[in-house]
């Protein structure tokens, strides 16, 4: 199982990154991007390295870059994973866009 998730909101990923974290740390990899912030403004110091570095785990990423998101998310999967796109946002867009850069999963 690989997981992707882009946190919801500033202070959700302020207030709740631990056990955020502690939940992606059930998959076989995650892959945290930056905050979807929706109808908050950024606070400093709140991104999606807080609830991957929280996270203690060798297999959660972050990644925070969108414009190589796919990629990125491809070159962790492998052959017969499951990848999972939890979150708000364009997050359903990357799980299509993936399936078009392999030709197995």
């Amino acid at each position: 199982i690989v997981a992707l998730f882009p946190p919801h909101l500033y202070s959700r990923s302020r207030d709740h990154g631990a056990a955020t974290a502690a939940a992606l740390s059930a998959a076989d990899v995650a892959v945290v991007t930056d905050v979807y912030g929706a109808r908050e403004q950024p606070l400093p110091g709140v991104t999606g390295q807080l609830i991957a570095d929280a996270a203690r785990a060798d297999e959660v990423h972050y990644h925070a870059d969108r414009t190589t998101l796919v990629d990125a998310v491809a070159a962790w999967l492998r052959d017969g994973d499951v990848l999972l796109t939890l979150g708000a946002g364009d997050v359903t867009l990357v799980g299509p866009q993936v399936r078009a850069t392999r030709t197995v999963l």
